[in-house]
């Protein structure tokens, strides 16, 4: 999944990686979207959120890539 988010380009956006149980629920009062985030079947998951929403959550690289090159670029 990192690699796969390293080859696209998504300027003024946050990656957070985080395992489940004492550290997700840290990071979780910090950065409300990653509370209650837990993994598929034990796998690797990834959630895509945008503007407080978070697309349905994937164990599929390739689907991680189709959904962060489909977030919203601000121009500045």
């Amino acid at each position: 999944f990192i690699k796969e988010y390293r080859t696209s380009y998504i300027p003024n956006k946050i990656l957070v990686v985080l395992s489940e149980g004492s550290e997700q629920k840290k990071v979780g009062k910090s950065i409300p979207l990653a509370k209650g985030k837990l993994a598929i079947q034990g796998e690797t998951t990834a959630y895509v959120c945008e503007r407080g929403v978070c697309k349905l959550p994937t164990t599929e690289p390739d689907v991680f890539t189709q959904q962060i090159n489909t977030i919203e670029t601000i121009d500045e």
